[in-house]
């Protein structure tokens, strides 16, 4: 029987057309399969679209596991980076001119995103920037509750603003101990204070996929800063509706 199964299933669901301003989208149902026999096999579809991926390793530790499967689902993730399909090309979306990393620095705490799937294999995500004034590097720890060892964990990974004049708001994410995998995305508006809103594009053969996230620096903040957040990417012409609620309730744990 598979260690991790079924992380996240959501049924297929056929493209729809919702209007000239809204998008076609596809969301699929996939399945996650551990078991301690060193084999990879393809992705499965099965007749519905769902994807199936079956990792075998071999024995190892239980957190061991974990971070492989968490970075060898980041890899497969690279082409899609998220499930939430839109037609043509990728929107211009603005850059905030005189963003500010040094303000931007601190614990951000997840709130509301468009459907990702790696991020599945934990609850309660946030993300604590951090810079070393002695090298100038700037780290992004993030912490999520692990729903299989039913504990916290923690993710590290270097930010680097790649056009820091030309685009400062733009920032790239390189995981440790795999530089290879890099993740980009950007910071479409920010209080700062309050709240923050994270956005990237990915072109696709067909469309683009999109990943959108509300953060904020409260992890259980009022009402209001959700909806300001929210106006504010209905002004920016990004859809709210694909918006998914984030637990929070395991942040008093860590």
């Amino acid at each position: 029987m598979g260690l991790f199964q079924n992380i996240r299933e959501q049924d297929t669901a056929p493209p729809r057309h919702r209007g000239s301003l809204c998008p076609t989208y596809y969301i699929y149902r996939i399945n996650i399969i551990i078991t301690d026999i060193r084999e990879t096999t393809a992705p499965e579809i099965g007749e519905s679209g769902a994807i199936s991926y079956r990792f075998r390793f071999v024995k190892m530790g239980a957190t061991a596991k974990m971070m492989m499967m968490i970075m060898m689902m980041m890899t497969m993730m690279m082409g899609v980076k998220g499930q939430v399909y839109f037609r043509g090309a990728c929107p211009i979306t603005p850059i905030i001119k005189d963003f500010d990393l040094e303000r931007y620095l601190g614990r951000w705490f997840e709130q509301e995103k468009y459907f990702v799937a790696y991020q599945e294999v934990g609850r309660c995500w946030s993300y604590t920037y951090i810079k070393d004034y002695r090298t100038g590097n700037i780290t992004v720890r993030a912490d999520f509750w692990d729903i299989l060892l039913n504990r916290p964990t923690v993710l590290t990974a270097d930010v680097t603003a790649k056009r820091p004049y030309s685009a400062p708001s733009f920032l790239t994410y390189t995981l440790h101990g795999m530089p290879f995998i890099e993740v980009h995305a950007q910071v479409l508006a920010t209080d700062y204070d309050s709240w923050t809103l994270e956005y990237a594009c990915v072109p696709q053969p067909i469309g683009h996929t999109r990943r959108v996230r509300i953060q904020t620096r409260s992890p259980h903040p009022p009402y209001h800063v959700i909806e300001e957040a929210k106006t504010t990417l209905i002004s920016l012409g990004i859809d709210v509706k694909f918006l998914e609620k984030q637990d929070t309730s395991c942040y008093k744990h860590y």
